[in-house]
């Protein structure tokens, strides 16, 4: 699952997350399913401080922060709206430990729209009230671990044990046929 990132790295591809984030070949990257992309962040959060895994870092805290939000032109159906990218930071100090970029729609997708508006059906419309993030591709995760071996142990087990469910039944129609617009 998790792979040293100089093997599997597009430059041209992740040339904005190199530059501005100093992603390198020590760095692993891991790609995950997530349908509620609040819910990965609370129980990642959990997962990087539990000690066993903060000693994989050699840190005393890792901080799990939101660093940037980009808008993201998507589609549906032919109709093009706004998505969104989250960056969020992974710290030990002000040394960057990991990164996780998530692509996702959330309900301004459809307030954005009007066309995607009248999509969305009379019992669908209370989520258009609730906050709430559905990624519309699996989620990138860079991380730099000290000791790989035994985060890709931790890791797994995490993942293994990880289950969510889409939101609300709104996301779950739109997310998985929401394409970025490239």
């Amino acid at each position: 699952m998790l792979r040293p990132l100089k093997r599997i790295l597009d430059r041209k591809k992740h040339k904005k997350l190199i530059e501005n984030y100093k992603i390198d070949e020590d760095f692993v990257e891991a790609k995950l399913e997530v349908k509620d992309l609040d819910l990965f962040i609370e129980k990642f959060r959990k997962f990087l401080n539990q000690q066993e895994v903060r000693d994989t870092f050699r840190c005393h805290e890792l901080l799990l922060q939101l660093d940037q939000t980009d808008r993201l032109p998507i589609k549906f159906d032919g109709v093009e709206g706004v998505g969104f990218v989250d960056n969020f930071k992974i710290s030990c100090g002000s040394e960057l430990m990991g990164l996780i970029v998530a692509k996702f729609i959330d309900r301004k997708f459809f307030i954005l729209s009007p066309q995607l508006r009248r999509k969305v059906t009379p019992d669908e419309v209370k989520h258009l009230k609730e906050d709430w993030k559905a990624p519309i591709e699996p989620i990138r995760i860079y991380l730099k671990p000290v000791d790989i071996p035994k985060f890709t142990e931790l890791f797994e087990k995490f993942v293994a044990g990880y289950r969510d469910a889409y939101p609300n039944p709104l996301s779950e129609r739109f997310a998985p046929r929401v394409n970025e617009i490239r």
